[in-house]
């Protein structure tokens, strides 16, 4: 059994993909991370069928940011 908290905090680094584009400004943002789905907020625009990196978990939305390639 695991509560909200910890399972939130497995999802730290992982790698996701945006199915509606992030933008602050806009209050718009929807990303598939592990199968599911979040909203999410991002310090830059980051368009749909982008890759994500999750940062942090802020309640119910993902702070990611855009998957930088190794």
């Amino acid at each position: 059994y695991m509560n909200q908290f910890s399972r939130t905090e497995l999802l730290i680094g992982k790698e996701g993909i945006v199915l509606e584009s992030i933008d602050n400004l806009n209050s718009t943002g929807k990303v598939k991370v592990n199968g599911e789905l979040w909203s999410a907020i991002s310090d830059s625009k980051i368009e749909k069928g982008e890759t994500i990196k999750v940062l942090s978990v802020n309640g119910v939305k993902l702070k990611v940011e855009k998957w930088k390639e190794k």
